[in-house]
C-alpha cells in the first residue's frame, strides 16, 4: 500500500495501533500468568494510546499539511503485524516483550525511512514529530515493563 498524503499515513498508522491494541486485548484473555496478563494489558493500553495520540495529532494539523502528498510506501506494507503477535509464547513473558518491541521497531523504522525520503522540510519535521511521539512511548512502555516486572 503507498500512502499519497500526510493523512493516510497517520490514519493507517493509527487504525494499525488499534488493531494491535485489540489484539494484544484477545491475547491477554488467552494467559493464565498474572505477569502475562499484566504484560498484555499494559501492552494494549500503550498500543491504544498512541492511536489516541496520533488521532489528537492529525486531527490538529491543518488541512494543508494533511494533503500534502508524499507517494511513501512502508516497510510494513508486506507484513501482517497484528498476525506476528500471534508467533509469541503467551508462557514466556522474554518471548512477549521480544515480539512487541520488534512490531514498535518495525513503525519506527518506517517512519524513520518517511523522514528521510521528504521532499520538504515542513512534512519532514511533521514526520519527526510522530517519531517522537513514538520514540516517548517506547520509553514510557520501556520503564513501566521494567518496574512491572520486577515489582
Amino acid at each position: 500500500m503507498r500512502f499519497q498524503t500526510v493523512h493516510d499515513l497517520i490514519d493507517h498508522s493509527t487504525q494499525l495501533h488499534l488493531a494491535l491494541s485489540n489484539k494484544y486485548a484477545e491475547l491477554e484473555m488467552l494467559v493464565s500468568s498474572e505477569r502475562a496478563q499484566w504484560l498484555l494489558e499494559y501492552l494494549n493500553r500503550h498500543e491504544a494510546n498512541m492511536a489516541e495520540a496520533l488521532q489528537k495529532y492529525d486531527d490538529d494539523l491543518k488541512k494543508g499539511i494533511k494533503e500534502t502528498w508524499m507517494q511513501f510506501t512502508p516497510d510494513w506494507k508486506n507484513r501482517d503485524l497484528v498476525g506476528e503477535l500471534e508467533t509469541m509464547n503467551l508462557n514466556d513473558l522474554n518471548d512477549i516483550i521480544q515480539v512487541a518491541l520488534q512490531v514498535d521497531a518495525v513503525l519506527v523504522e518506517s517512519l524513520r525511512t518517511a523522514r528521510d525520503t521528504a521532499e520538504t522540510e515542513e512534512l519532514m519535521d511533521l514526520i519527526q514529530g510522530l517519531l517522537d511521539l513514538e520514540d516517548a512511548e517506547q520509553h514510557v512502555i520501556a520503564r513501566s515493563m521494567v518496574r512491572g516486572l520486577n515489582g
